[in-house]
């Protein structure tokens, strides 16, 4: 029993100084990457659940509002946090999380019933293990059916520790059901030794797989940054490898028909000579804007700012007539934008055979062409 006593005094002790090191950890990455929501809610949390253990070693030297009903009540609102953390992360709202803040009003109270009322360490464990099961639980289903695209792998490795500990906290509230009577919860049974250690297993995989979650973000973001084109924000010419050949692909499995537009500004260079390159940069600005608002706002719609002044759109399940009537669309809402100067927009169409892009883009350019050999400002199919 004193190996027993000794085992759990230091395992409460590493659960409180990694607690501690780990929300300071938390607090400070927080400072530097502002964008990442739920982190300082995160450490929050992970240093409630090391203060609780910490008052709880005061036990005796202190007063038992301090060191049972505060510092229980601790622990438990640090799960909260943590759940409350987990929904910010990963984007995660329901009900289910204000019943549990109201559930911790409750079990406060029951800590204090069986503190003052009808001391019982053993009914104060089935309460702790009780709400704490069910944070944990809900944690677990805050990763998986939160709204934020993540990496699968890192939330599994965040998940699935929640739902054992979630289980095993559930185990440890049944098995204070019909256990001997607790008198010294320093010198318990061996589950309680083990809650230290599922305590410290728990909080050491939460964050290396928040590290790695939010890592995978970033490596995200720096990709989709390189996908977009600064002035306008759309996407740029590099999508053409690494983005849009899935999607043909996948449009020509499915037999649906695919168009390309390509179009750019009528004497964009008399634009930027007689305006300056500020106006000329303006422009390419307002010609986006006004090509974003006027397609239609859908998953069959791509948009490339291809490069200079010119534009490319890819409209899957339209053909080729189809086509046509958007670009007119297009065409006439760019000449009715620009009331301060002459700003129009040539355009050539072709429809994909055979999936086949690189053909599809030779045949638009070539319309391109005719429809400024034309006189501009109209549309023109290969």
């Amino acid at each position: 029993m004193d190996e027993l006593t000794l085992d759990i005094r230091t395992l409460n002790f590493t659960v409180i100084i990694f607690s501690f090191i780990y929300s300071v950890g938390l607090f400070l990455y927080q400072t530097k990457q502002k964008e990442l929501e739920g982190l300082k809610t995160l450490a929050i949390g992970v240093f409630l659940i090391g203060l609780g253990p910490a008052l709880l070693g005061f036990r005796g030297k202190a007063p038992d509002w301090l060191t049972i009903v505060i510092a229980n009540s601790l622990i438990m609102l640090g799960f909260l946090y943590l759940l409350y953390g987990i929904g910010y992360v990963r984007d995660y709202s329901s009900r289910l999380l204000h019943l549990l803040a109201l559930a911790l009003v409750g079990c406060c109270v029951l800590l204090y019933y069986f503190t003052y009322l009808e001391p019982s360490i053993n009914a104060r464990v089935i309460v702790l293990s009780a709400f704490i099961s069910a944070t944990s639980l809900t944690s677990a289903w805050a990763l998986i059916k939160g709204k934020r695209d993540d990496a699968q792998f890192p939330l599994l490795l965040m998940a699935i520790p929640f739902v054992v500990y979630g289980l095993f906290m559930l185990v440890r509230a049944i098995v204070g059901l019909s256990e001997p009577r607790i008198t010294d919860y320093m010198h318990a049974g061996f589950i309680h030794a083990l809650t230290y250690l599922f305590s410290l297993i728990l909080l050491i995989t939460l964050s290396l797989s928040m590290l790695w979650l939010n890592n995978a973000r970033l490596l995200r973001s720096i990709h989709q940054l390189s996908l977009k084109d600064p002035l306008t924000g759309l996407y740029n010419r590099r999508v053409l490898d690494s983005v849009i050949p899935d999607l043909v692909l996948k449009a020509s499995a499915q037999t649906k028909p695919v168009s390309l537009i390509m179009t750019d500004i009528d004497n964009f260079k008399q634009i930027n000579d007689e305006l300056g390159h500020i106006i000329g940069d303006e422009t390419i600005e307002r010609v986006a804007q006004v090509l974003i608002n006027t397609l239609p706002q859908s998953d069959n719609v791509f948009l490339v700012r291809f490069g200079g002044d010119e534009f490319m759109i890819l409209l899957f399940d339209s053909d080729a007539d189809r086509a046509y009537l958007e670009a007119e669309v297009l065409r006439s809402s760019v000449a009715e934008n620009f009331s301060d100067y002459r700003c129009t927009m040539s355009f050539g169409i072709a429809e994909l055979i055979n999936g086949n892009l690189d053909d599809a883009l030779t045949h638009a350019d070539a319309a391109l062409y005719q429809a400024k050999h034309r006189g501009r400002n109209q549309v023109v199919i290969a």
